[in-house]
């Protein structure tokens, strides 16, 4: 029987302790947190606000679709607590079905404030950046999409960092 040595366990361990510590910088989705809840303006069949905040990116029937109109179409993830957000990460349908306008806002006591107006949006990922801000809440107002008047988003994903 071969006995590994202690050269190799340690190097083992190391590679261990390494891949643990790189997993827990991975900035936490604070849209998947427990409690957390989505609502929309409006919604298209069975494409609600919710699906929007699930994690699954890829699957068509795991989206938020808005009705077909004209004017704004808004989707709001309520945290349930207070927490600090400074970046939003949208994957829109494909990059010719994209917001291509819209305002980012946090809940400030009892009324909105904007912290960010997005203005020619472009591709599939957008990634938006404010600075951070304590809030119970964010909301999208879309103002302008790239197609048919649909809010096709099939995740929102907020972050603290």
């Amino acid at each position: 029987m071969k006995f590994m040595s202690k050269f190799t366990i340690t190097a083992i361990f190391s590679i261990i302790i390494t891949a643990a510590a790189q997993a827990t910088d991975k900035p936490e989705n604070l849209s998947l947190a427990a409690g957390v809840k989505a609502s929309a303006s409006s919604v298209y069949m069975k494409y609600t606000a919710d699906k929007a905040i699930d994690g699954n990116a890829k699957n068509m029937d795991s989206r938020w679709l808005s009705e077909k109109t004209e004017g704004e179409r808004s989707i709001t993830i309520d945290f349930g607590k207070e927490v600090e957000l400074c970046k939003a990460v949208y994957i829109f349908w494909t990059p010719k079905c994209v917001g291509v306008d819209y305002d980012i806002m946090v809940k400030d006591g009892e009324s909105w404030k904007t912290v960010k107006e997005v203005r020619g949006g472009e591709g599939n990922e957008q990634t938006i950046t404010f600075t951070p801000v304590k809030t119970t809440a964010l909301k999208t107002v879309f103002l302008k999409t790239s197609s048919d008047n649909h809010v096709r988003l099939y995740e929102l994903e907020t972050y603290a960092k």
